[in-house]
């Protein structure tokens, strides 16, 4: 069956579980609502799904793009709860980590290597070797007037 991040499993525990144990009432409050362009900015030709509202999700290649410039590192390190939960570190201690965006298969998102570019295999959404890496837009004014 096709995944795309508007029916994602993925999604649902970012909106939820993730939000609502990683940040405070007063953090959330914080953290905007905003809609998200879900095509399929790597042109595979899977399915896509509708734009979706969300106050945290994933990059997608567009965005990835944008905010990290050619050249610029885009290899991270896992914490010790990705570690615990089964995401592969390569021999240089980085993760990979999945785009909202769909991959070559529809039951395959787009990724970026542990490398820092992206990838080219095809990894099943249930695979847990590869990371998440959440993002949220945060409205700095409401932020800093809850935590005062």
């Amino acid at each position: 069956m096709p995944v795309t991040w508007e029916k994602s499993d993925l999604r649902t525990w970012l909106n939820s579980e993730f939000l609502n144990t990683a940040f405070t009432s007063k953090e959330r409050m914080a953290i905007r609502n905003v809609i998200r362009d879900n095509s399929d900015d790597f042109k595979n030709g899977t399915t896509v799904g509708a734009n979706t509202i969300d106050k945290v999700i994933l990059l997608n290649g567009a965005e990835w793009k944008r905010y990290f410039e050619t050249g610029k590192p885009s290899r991270v390190m896992p914490t010790a709860y990705a570690l615990k939960q089964g995401v592969y570190a390569n021999e240089t201690g980085t993760v990979a980590w999945w785009f909202r965006s769909p991959g070559t298969q529809e039951t395959s998102p787009a990724y970026l290597n542990s490398w820092g570019d992206l990838g080219s295999r095809n990894h099943q959404v249930n695979e847990t070797i590869i990371g998440v890496r959440p993002v949220m837009w945060v409205d700095k004014a409401v932020l800093k007037k809850q935590l005062k």
